[in-house]
């Protein structure tokens, strides 16, 4: 877990900085002048980076999902992740079973990072 997570940070960090940074730079006179800190600042600013919290949770998980290096390193021969049994396929040229793991992977990849995306960081309001 914590492989995955210093693996994740960079993008983490890349996909949330610019949107906490902004938010920072637009409101911290008003913050500082109201006194809001803490707890209160966190359900004030929730609305505003809602989004960017959810595209940096869907890489993560999804650099997590198709990480082959923590399970190599430290799995089993009992425990093989859809990354690993992937490869082992392609390796022994059975190009045709690799093709259908590799669309389940894809195939789940999309659905964790549109139900992340929707999940956390709710519909968009259009206004006309």
């Amino acid at each position: 877990m914590w492989v995955n997570a210093v693996m994740a940070l960079p993008f983490v960090l890349r996909a949330l900085m610019p949107v906490l940074y902004q938010q920072e730079r637009r409101f911290r006179n008003v913050y500082l002048s109201l006194g809001v800190r803490g707890w209160s600042r966190w359900c004030l600013e929730w609305t505003l980076i809602r989004q960017s919290v959810a595209q940096a949770f869907g890489y993560a998980l999804l650099l997590s999902l198709g990480d082959m290096g923590v399970i190599a390193l430290f799995g089993s021969q009992g425990l093989v992740s859809l990354p690993l049994y992937l490869f082992q396929l392609i390796g022994s040229y059975r190009l045709e079973e690799g093709a259908c793991v590799a669309v389940v992977l894809i195939t789940l990849c999309l659905v964790l990072f549109y139900l992340s995306s929707r999940l956390i960081g709710g519909q968009k309001n259009v206004k006309n």
